[in-house]
């Protein structure tokens, strides 16, 4: 055969045909292979969108399978979700609740440090650096329980209190003020201790002119008005610390806030509040006692939008 024969016996593309058979010419062979669906050319655009869609699904399948993989992972690894429940409420009896109040008074008492202290007392973020500036700064320190003497309930502005008279072992008389957190009995530290920004020794000493918060006792004055004040703009009283060794005349104008509250005590009675209270030089060359503010009656307040209510006005 000669060459050219040969090559003609090959298609384009490599695919062989038929050979030529005697009385066939070439030409009856090539037009028979046309007709026998001989291999034709794909048009350009159609091979890459068909690799195109290829990709595309090959990607989104195994973005599929990765994700359901992580997803399983994770749900297996992670930790079962629990829901915080709150307890419920215990109703607790008298005897009940005063045996709970007792131990948590002697706990606290025998604790040796403020992070101790903490978690015995309400709201122990906001009394935190009170009781450290207390403890640690003022060097007080508090004494073992010996026996309690008394367990008080009480109604304050709609909210149940219990007041503890208390002797520890050196027989010296303390109080306490607890309230209910739950099922648990916590102190009132603050108001317990009657916690002012400075304790009184200081505050009489310094006579600082800027307001200092203390909580105190006070008394409508039923004397006359220091010399040098006008009883039309300005009000006295009679201010007193919790144990009764400072006692001292002070002058509040009548449009400072709370000043109408503190009017509004009957004469001849003690009530316990919380003061912004600094001293003012007079012409005389002596200095005042001012009560510039009443935050609010009581030594503890529940909601520090309301100042409270005397004792006296409350049924």
């Amino acid at each position: 055969m000669e060459p050219e024969q040969a090559f003609r016996l090959l298609n384009p593309r490599g695919v062989k045909h038929r050979a030529v058979t005697p009385g066939e010419t070439l030409d009856e062979v090539d037009a028979e292979n046309k007709l026998d669906g001989a291999p034709v050319e794909t048009p350009k655009w159609m091979r890459y969108t068909i690799i195109c869609i290829t990709a595309i699904l090959t990607v989104g399948f195994v973005g599929i399978l990765a994700t359901g993989t992580y997803l399983l992972y994770d749900k297996k690894d992670a930790p079962p979700e629990t829901v915080a429940k709150e307890k419920p409420l215990i109703v607790f009896t008298k005897e009940e609740t005063e045996e709970r109040i007792s131990a948590t008074l002697k706990k606290f008492l025998d604790c040796t440090n403020t992070q101790e202290r903490l978690q015995y007392v309400l709201a122990p973020e906001i009394e935190r650096d009170s009781m450290i500036d207390y403890y640690e700064n003022r060097g007080n320190l508090d004494v073992a329980l010996w026996k309690i003497k008394l367990i008080k309930s009480a109604n304050l502005e709609g909210m149940q209190i219990w007041m503890v008279a208390y002797l520890d072992v050196k027989k010296t008389l303390g109080y306490m003020r607890f309230e209910r957190a739950g099922n648990q009995f916590l102190i009132q530290w603050s108001s317990s201790v009657a916690y002012g920004q400075l304790p009184w020794n200081t505050f009489v000493r310094s006579q600082p002119s800027e307001p200092v918060q203390m909580r105190c006792y006070i008394l409508r004055n039923t004397g006359a008005a220091p010399a040098g004040f006008d009883p039309t703009t300005h009000s006295s009283f009679v201010v007193e610390n919790q144990r009764g060794e400072f006692t001292e005349l002070a002058i509040m104008r009548r449009d400072a806030e709370g000043a109408h509250l503190l009017e509004s005590i009957p004469a001849e009675s003690r009530n316990p509040v919380n003061l912004m209270l600094k001293y003012a030089d007079l012409t005389n060359g002596t200095r005042q006692l001012i009560i510039d503010e009443l935050l609010h009656f009581q030594w503890h307040q529940n909601t520090m939008s309301d100042k409270g209510r005397p004792l006296q006005f409350r049924h």
